[in-house]
Order: structure tokens, then C-alpha cells, then sequence
């Protein structure tokens, strides 16, 4: 395209839309969608040269970018080389640990204020009950490391990317530990509930060497407690609650709106409704006068309900991890393979 064209050319605008336009034809160039500061969560190409339409997301591309080479050959590695599978793999086993620990718990009684008179020995509660919940707390903070390894190790030369994506080319890249990327909100949202479920690894944690045990079977009276357990659990529950709800966010591409045909929606959606329940049940143990309202039994099945939620948006994540690999889902992948093209749309 000569300089002309270039200098008449508009700027590209960002803008959130619940609908996907289709670009006018006499040029070929993306339209952004997403909320505003941040980076677009979906791009939609068109290359006026071919009549090709090449839809982006921000979340499918993280969770395909090393590995659907290796879908489209037919190599079954890729499922132990993704990122995401892994990463529901641990979200699995946590969720599995917390509904292990609850139903335990269920079974000690009396609750703490008589725990003296209780026959078990604390150390034998903790093994059945504080050691599934440590481990617990435990997988889904390795789940949310690896999130975050994936969001930073994701390539967004989007130029580069459409060139190895139209001709099927394996992506190659440096491996990174560590990554800034404030105007992208798979960023923060990777960020906060690393921070989140790291506060809840030091809760559990403490309470694993404490005198008393459980989710509701907890004293507010010990400072040490307060400290130890109430104040990290609640920091901890809302950087999940945020996190949680950026991800959502980034599925539907505006802060508040349903895309319920969409499976993304409903395991970032899931997600947050976990997140919710198990936030619930620490603010109804602990902040006044929700604690008088919510009896402990209610407080538990709050907590059991996250956790079978959590269990539920895992395995959602596994379908859709499998269902983004499909070969039917990238029509345009590999087009220019050996035909030799080499310019796709523009950026």
C-alpha cells in the first residue's frame, strides 16, 4: 500500500459491541472490541484480498497459541505441553480436596466452643479435615501460577501471529518467569488470583498449626487467629472475587452483559459464582452482623456449593480447551501453507 493510502487511511478505533460488524470491504483492517484501557479482548480480520475473515480472541489465543500446531498434526502431546489442561487438572484436584475437607468436618462434633470436650485429638482433625484444605488451597494456587505463566509467555505481535497462523507455522518463543503487562486485563485478572489464592495458602496454613480446625468450627476471640486466618481469607476472597470477574469479563467483552451461548461464558461465569459462595462463607463467619444471620450449618453449604462450583467450572474448562483445538473451529488456519502467501490483513 503506498504512503497515500496510508496517510488517508483512519485511525483504528476500540470500542465494546455485544455484536460483531463486519469491516467495510475497500480496506482490509480489524475491528477492536473489549472495554475501555485495556487491550482489545476480540479482534475481527478481514483481508480484502482473499474474502477472509479471521476472528481473534484474547483467551482462545492464550490457550492455542504453543499448541494448536500440534493439534492439526495429529500429535497428542500437545495435551500434556497445554497450559490451560494442566491448569484444570490442579483446579480439579482443589476443588476435590475442599469438598473432602467439608464433608469431614461435618463429621466432628461439637464445634469449637466445645472442642475441649471432644474426644479427637486435634492432630487427628487437622489430618482429616485442615490437611485436605491446605492442599486444596494449595493446587489452585499452582492452577493460578500457571494462568499467569500462560497470560505472560502469550505472544501479542498480532502481525507475527497471523503470518504463523495462515501458514501454519509452530509458534517458538522464550520462555519467561516473569512479565508486566498492565494494558492487557488477562494480566491482572492472573495476577489477583495468584495474590489470592497465595493469602489462602498461608490461611490454611495457619490454621493447619492452630488449635482449632475447619471453616466454621473457628474462634474470633484469638488475636492471633485474626491475624493469622480472618484478615488473609477475606484479602485473599476478594482478590478472587475481582480476578475471577476481569476473566469474566474478558469472555464477554463488556464489563456487564450474558453470552450464554457462548462455553467460555459459563466457565468464567461458574468461576466467579464459586468465588462468590466461598467468600460467603468466610464474611458469614467473621463480619458482624452477618455472622448472626448465617448459622455455621449454612455458612458450610455456602462452602460446599463454591467448591462443587469450582469442580464444575474445571471440568467446563476441559471441553473448552478440547473444543478450541478442533479443526473446525479454524477454517482459515494454514490456508497459505502452500500456496506461498504472505500478507494477511493489516494492524
Amino acid at each position: 500500500m503506498d504512503e497515500s493510502n496510508e496517510a488517508s487511511r483512519p485511525l483504528l478505533s476500540r470500542y465494546p459491541s455485544e455484536t460483531l460488524l463486519m469491516p467495510r470491504r475497500e480496506r482490509a483492517k480489524p475491528i477492536f472490541y473489549g472495554v475501555e484501557s485495556f487491550w482489545p479482548t476480540l479482534i475481527d480480520f478481514y483481508s480484502v484480498q482473499d474474502d477472509t475473515r479471521v476472528l481473534w480472541s484474547s483467551r482462545s489465543h492464550r490457550k492455542t497459541f504453543y499448541t494448536l500446531y500440534m493439534a492439526f498434526v495429529r500429535d497428542p502431546r500437545w495435551r500434556f505441553m497445554s497450559w490451560s489442561l494442566w491448569t484444570a487438572a490442579f483446579s480439579i484436584a482443589g476443588a476435590s480436596f475442599y469438598l473432602y475437607g467439608s464433608v469431614n468436618e461435618c463429621d466432628f462434633e461439637p464445634h469449637a466452643a466445645q472442642l475441649n470436650a471432644s474426644e479427637v485429638p486435634i492432630e487427628v482433625i487437622h489430618k482429616w479435615v485442615d490437611l485436605p484444605y491446605f492442599l486444596g488451597a494449595v493446587c489452585f494456587f499452582i492452577a493460578q501460577l500457571l494462568t499467569y505463566l500462560e497470560v505472560i509467555n502469550c505472544c501479542h505481535d498480532l502481525e507475527r501471529w497471523l503470518h504463523e497462523y495462515v501458514h501454519a507455522k509452530p509458534s517458538v518463543r522464550r520462555m519467561k518467569w516473569f512479565g508486566f503487562s498492565p494494558y492487557r486485563i488477562d494480566y491482572w485478572s492472573a495476577l489477583l488470583n495468584v495474590v489470592g489464592w497465595g493469602l489462602l495458602v498461608c490461611a490454611r496454613g495457619y490454621i493447619y498449626r492452630a488449635k482449632v480446625f475447619g471453616v466454621i468450627n473457628l474462634s474470633r476471640g484469638d488475636p492471633k487467629i485474626f491475624w493469622g486466618h480472618w484478615i488473609p481469607s477475606l484479602l485473599g476472597y476478594f482478590c478472587l472475587t475481582v480476578g475471577m470477574y476481569l476473566a469474566h469479563v474478558e469472555v464477554i467483552h463488556r464489563w456487564f452483559v450474558c453470552r450464554l451461548n457462548k462455553l467460555e461464558f459459563w466457565v468464567t461465569g461458574t468461576n466467579c459464582l464459586s468465588v462468590l459462595f466461598l467468600f460467603m462463607c468466610s464474611v458469614s463467619q467473621f463480619i458482624d452482623p452477618v455472622n448472626i444471620v448465617f448459622t455455621d450449618d449454612s455458612s458450610m453449604t455456602a462452602f460446599q456449593i463454591g467448591s462443587a462450583l469450582g469442580l464444575a467450572a474445571a471440568v467446563l474448562s476441559v471441553i473448552e480447551v478440547e473444543r478450541l483445538h478442533l479443526p473446525s473451529r479454524h477454517p482459515v488456519y494454514g490456508k497459505f501453507e502452500k500456496t506461498g502467501g504472505s500478507i494477511y490483513g493489516s494492524v
